[in-house]
């Protein structure tokens, strides 16, 4: 059971970095500007976006992901002090 939860936990963060990478290239437009852009989607990495990210590179969000995870996996729990 342990390791599925890890897993499920692992599939998690991936899912949280590649998307916000992928997301980073439209943060802060309208949709109707994301849909000129993008009109069969967003689906590709790439340079660019509101900060002029390279293609792949995470954005704070994820830097905020990935300190809550280290804090739960080493306190066992949530604590908002830590995170902080």
């Amino acid at each position: 059971m342990e390791t599925m939860v890890l897993e499920r936990a692992r599939g998690c963060m991936i899912g949280q970095l590649a998307g916000d990478a992928l997301g980073s290239l439209v943060e802060f437009e309208s949709t109707e500007s994301i849909r000129r852009k993008y009109p069969g989607g967003l689906r590709e990495l790439a340079d660019g976006g509101t900060f002029n990210t390279i293609a792949g590179q995470p954005t704070d969000d994820s830097e905020m992901a990935l300190m809550l995870a280290r804090t739960l996996v080493e306190r066992k729990t949530y604590d908002a002090e830590a995170t902080l």
